[in-house]
């Protein structure tokens, strides 16, 4: 038994998803709708992000199981619950979902750092499906949202909740200066979030549209690197001491060794970006022990991070439309993809038929 829709009556059980087969081989293709598990709600998506994560499986720059319905980045409504699950949902709910899906058996898991998951990858564990018309969720990935969220805020909520986790791992206080390195989209969101914090907020960029665009979002602060060093424009800014945290928001080589030279004495540098290639610098032990500097892998978010991203869009504290550059249909997702991967994008988002 099963609380449903009225709406939901003898509709057909096809829906379409966009399945990833390979590298660069995404195809619209009909399945059969999922049905409600235990303790699971299906979901009708209304809309979801084109991550970088996507990106770097559509063109096979991260190894994965194929084929996939990717897309992580959702929102929808609820069309069916499941009689087992406890949450106050019901049809009609509208809602932001968390399609990574932690397996809650392996250690990271038992210890409160889901983001860390071990298994969060592998084959047999439900993963993602934003890119699909339906899933079904354990009830816990799913998050009420207000009425005055669109559907496209509200599916950049997994992004913001990144960020959310990124800036709690550098125990931040109000009177501090940050740094933040790269303003693509997620530099952006952490432009956003750290104001809130009432933070002294410099971005760095060596796209001055960008940078425009971070000015607009509240960054007190804008250098091009390239223009002018982040060094100098840091310490001018902090009475000579250096930031107190920065966040690298990009995998340039370049970005890592400016933090390096403009962060203060006991400052924290937050390794946010992942490089599809990769690279290596020489670190000095000595640099980082005569200064104090902490380093810090900063990688997804945890289920509080991701609750604490809902309260703030819930209340109105964010506004991520100027981040959303375009919408798609379904239909149009590979024209889209390849949207998601100009420079000059912030935020593609496929839009469903709801």
């Amino acid at each position: 038994m099963s609380r449903k829709s009225s709406a939901q009556s003898k509709e057909a059980f096809v829906v379409k998803a966009a399945v990833l087969y390979g590298p660069e081989d995404l195809r619209i293709t009909e399945c059969e709708k999922p049905k409600v598990g235990c303790k699971e709600v299906l979901v009708r998506i209304a809309a979801c992000g084109i991550c970088t994560l996507e990106q770097r499986l559509f063109l096979g720059d991260q190894k994965i199981f194929y084929p996939l319905v990717a897309g992580h980045e959702a929102s929808g409504i609820v069309e069916e619950v499941d009689e087992q699950v406890l949450a106050d949902l019901k049809p009609g709910d509208r809602v932001a979902l968390d399609l990574l899906n932690r397996c809650g058996e392996c250690y990271f898991c038992r210890i409160g750092s889901d983001h860390l998951c071990e298994n969060r990858f592998k084959k047999g564990l439900n993963l993602m499906g934003g890119f699909g018309e339906y899933v079904s969720v354990p009830a816990a990935q799913l998050f009420k949202i207000s009425h005055g969220l669109t559907f496209e805020e509200a599916a950049l909520t997994e992004p913001v909740s990144t960020c959310v986790h990124s800036l709690n791992s550098l125990k931040l206080s109000a009177q501090e200066t940050i740094v933040i390195s790269g303003v693509g989209i997620m530099g952006m969101l952490h432009v956003l979030l750290a104001k809130l914090r009432g933070i002294q907020v410099i971005a760095s960029d060596i796209d001055d549209s960008r940078l425009k665009q971070a000015e607009a979002l509240g960054a007190d602060i804008v250098v091009n690197p390239e223009e002018s060093p982040l060094r100098d424009v840091v310490k001018q800014a902090t009475s000579g001491r250096g930031a107190d945290a920065i966040v690298l928001a990009t995998p340039a080589q370049s970005a890592f060794t400016d933090a390096l030279s403009s962060v203060r004495l006991g400052g924290r540098i937050a390794l946010f970006a992942k490089s599809s290639k990769g690279f290596e610098i020489p670190v000095s032990p000595d640099h980082l022990h005569a200064k104090e500097i902490t380093l810090i892998g900063v990688q997804g978010r945890t289920s509080r991070d991701f609750q604490e991203a809902v309260a703030l869009l819930n209340r109105g504290r964010l506004d991520l439309r100027p981040l959303v550059s375009n919408t798609v249909p379904l239909e149009q997702i590979e024209e889209g993809m390849k949207l998601a991967l100009d420079r000059s994008t912030y935020r593609v988002v496929v839009r469903m038929n709801t």
